[in-house]
């Protein structure tokens, strides 16, 4: 949820591109070898409760090829924010373990 939410930062995405930065995020460098991409099935779940709980706006544009955007709500950005300390606190504990490791 987390990682969805955190691309949803920059603004409205359209969902084929939100599942595309999800996944390029999570296969960076350091995020680990076993990180499996993110299905569809994945995204549809997380975005739907997402929606459910208030932090996420879906849109969807009418038209032959319907497109569905999603965005964050006040809530959602909020929600991301109180993380962010979180976030780091994790990144700052997996490169201290590294270290460690290579030591």
């Amino acid at each position: 949820m987390i990682a969805v939410l955190a691309e949803l930062a920059v603004g409205e995405v359209q969902y084929k591109e939100l599942l595309a930065m999800v996944n390029e995020a999570e296969t960076r460098p350091g995020n680990g070898a076993d990180v499996r991409p993110l299905s569809d099935q994945s995204l549809t779940q997380t975005l739907k409760r997402a929606v459910e709980h208030g932090l996420v706006i879906r849109r969807e544009e009418p038209g032959q090829i319907k497109k569905t955007f999603y965005r964050l709500t006040a809530k959602g950005e909020s929600g991301l924010l109180s993380t962010r300390s979180l976030i780091q606190w994790a990144q700052e504990f997996d490169e201290d373990e590294a270290d460690e490791e290579s030591a």
